[in-house]
């Protein structure tokens, strides 16, 4: 079982250009006093006065069963029923496609973690390179023949190089930093809350 982890804060900017000011008693400000230059010069620059923090954290499992896909990279066959994926190599190598859903982020937010945490099945282990990349789409689409995860557009690209042997049935693990993908896929002009999110 998998299931994608993201930690992002929504950050909240006071921002401030100008005042509106008047001198008491007058409904005017001299040109030439140190109040006008002084609000001449707020004009002049924005303030970033505050930033609060607030971070929020959402976890994800995959819940469809046509949502974790393998594709067999020698044939372009997809296979939906395993009980578990193999990472990568299943008879022949292959191609890993996981889909996660309602991903309730804000468009744009600031992506500060994010992490794919798998659970180990089968102690069979060799020596092991992954990439992961995610879909470049607003809304990722179920995996399909016409849909594979193979022929879609691909996001920047994380490497987990040198994976250890998993050799602890059940032990859970996680990947490296994943959150420039999200980051790319959440900065996206179509991205909306409760989206889907392909890896």
């Amino acid at each position: 079982m998998s299931k994608l982890r993201i930690i992002y804060p929504i950050l909240l900017l006071l921002l401030f250009s100008g005042l509106p000011f008047q001198v008491l008693g007058g409904n005017s400000v001299n040109t030439n006093s140190y109040f006008s230059k002084l609000i001449s010069q707020l004009k002049e620059a924005t303030y970033q006065e505050s930033a609060t923090y607030n971070a929020n954290t959402i976890s994800v499992r995959i819940d469809n069963g046509n949502d974790d896909v393998e594709e067999n990279i020698n044939t372009g066959g997809i296979g939906y029923t395993s009980s578990d994926l193999e990472l990568i190599a299943d008879g022949a190598d292959q191609i890993v496609g996981m889909r996660f859903n309602s991903i309730n982020i804000p468009n744009g937010a600031t992506i500060t973690s994010a992490y794919i945490e798998f659970e180990t099945d089968e102690l069979n282990s060799g020596t092991t390179n992954l990439t992961f990349s995610g879909d470049a789409a607003d809304n990722a689409l179920a995996f399909s023949s016409t849909n594979k995860p193979s022929t879609r557009n691909k996001t920047t690209a994380v490497s987990w190089n040198n994976v250890p042997a998993w050799n602890t049935a059940n032990e859970k693990h996680q990947t490296p930093d994943l959150s420039i993908i999200i980051q790319e896929i959440v900065n996206r002009s179509g991205w909306a809350p409760n989206n889907s999110i392909a890896i």
